[in-house]
């Protein structure tokens, strides 16, 4: 619950206007107007809740946030800022510097809105369930060696060609990123790494990485679960192809691989329960309409926040985390990334359908095509025209 707040931002007209936004709310509100006074605040009293501009005199915003998540890792992190600074925004979400960010200026109601809608994740994420079922894992998925190293590289500006001699040392990894690089959506013919990152983007090579780490822990094992990957791959692809095709323009590389991870919860659930839990799925007298209900009665958590609690303690970025927390339920009014969360939800349904794979595709919500200002008839010709359909 996010009670205590911070904010730093050296134009006291913003600072004016925060303080006109909170008045009659709850919260306990401090300011500060440059990083090091904000870091002396931190140490004395610490908060909830960050809220900084990444430009700013003295220290540089980025520095700042690095030095937060390393002394204040509990503390959410979430950047202001104005349009003429949004590479630096992207460059900070890429490090998971910050959770998410505001563009300067504001709606005050959307602004609390999002501190009350951060506020359900870390509700969602303190849920005795969910740790319990964590805390009793004895094979819970680590962040990979490999994603840490890149994860540095990258922080350090380190060029491509040092980034790929890292990943060539892992062949199962190497090969899996050739695949993609040179699958129809990327319509690519390389038998190159370094050219594999350029076109597939750093981002997308460090959660890929992620997502690697944890489908391999399944991957000879027999049955649907060697579907998984597939299905998460495909679900990939078509959200990139949703964004390009109807949205018009490409889906943002910090969340560009948000297709890849949003499932990772059924491997964990696997994982923990064994074949016990594919055959609770299976079995015909159910009582409950879809997987998650059944997860919840067994379980008392399902496969959604399970995955959105394992990106978040990886530090993933927010988008990605909602998109595994609310695939199934893209109407959720606790939704920061609305857009995002909705292409995923018809990319998920749509891949395994492509699949032809009944056990795990939930009702699909139509209410998304009018949101997203998509035909359904239009989409679903051109899904069934998608290359992975005739493998």
């Amino acid at each position: 619950m996010i009670k205590s707040i911070l904010i730093v931002d050296d134009e006291p007209q913003i600072l004016r206007a925060f303080q006109s936004a909170f008045v009659g709310t709850d919260y306990s509100i401090q300011y500060c107007e440059n990083g090091a006074d904000a870091l002396v605040c931190l140490g004395a009293h610490g908060v909830d809740l960050l809220i900084t501009d990444v430009r700013m005199p003295g220290m540089e915003g980025l520095e700042f946030l690095r030095i937060v998540k390393e002394k204040f890792p509990r503390i959410l992190r979430v950047i202001l800022s104005g349009y003429m600074d949004i590479k630096l925004v992207f460059r900070a979400l890429e490090e998971n510097l910050a959770k998410t960010y505001w563009i300067k200026p504001w709606s005050n109601d959307e602004f609390k809105a999002s501190i009350l809608k951060l506020s359900e994740l870390e509700e969602i994420f303190s849920k005795r369930a969910l740790l319990e079922f964590f805390n009793n894992m004895n094979d819970l998925p680590t962040m990979p060696k490999m994603y840490m190293t890149i994860s540095k590289l990258i922080g350090e500006d380190a060029d491509v060609d040092k980034i790929s001699k890292v990943i060539e040392k892992d062949p199962a990894i190497a090969s899996r990123i050739l695949r993609i690089a040179n699958s129809a959506f990327y319509g690519t013919h390389t038998g190159s790494i370094h050219q594999s990152i350029m076109y597939i983007g750093l981002s997308n090579i460090k959660n890929l990485l992620l997502s690697h780490s944890v489908f391999e822990q399944v991957a000879l094992q027999k049955g649907v679960f060697q579907n998984l990957w597939e299905h998460a791959s495909r679900t990939n692809a078509i959200a990139s192809f949703i964004y390009a095709e109807f949205l018009g323009r490409k889906i943002p590389q910090i969340y560009a691989s948000a297709g890849l991870l949003h499932n990772i919860g059924l491997i964990v659930l696997w994982m923990r329960n064994g074949n016990s839990y594919l055959e609770a799925i299976v079995k015909e007298d159910l009582e409950v309409s879809t997987i998650s209900e059944l997860e919840k009665e067994l379980f008392k958590v399902t496969h959604e926040e399970l995955g959105a609690y394992l990106l978040n303690w990886w530090d993933v970025p927010l988008p990605i985390v909602e998109a595994a927390l609310y695939h199934h339920r893209p109407s959720s009014n606790m939704i920061i990334n609305k857009e995002l969360v909705s292409v995923i939800h018809l990319a998920h349904f749509y891949a395994w359908e492509s699949l032809g794979e009944k056990l795990f595709k939930e009702p699909l919500e139509t209410h998304v095509f009018e949101d997203l200002g998509i035909e359904r008839e239009v989409l679903e010709r051109h899904i069934q025209q998608m290359e992975f359909n005739h493998k």
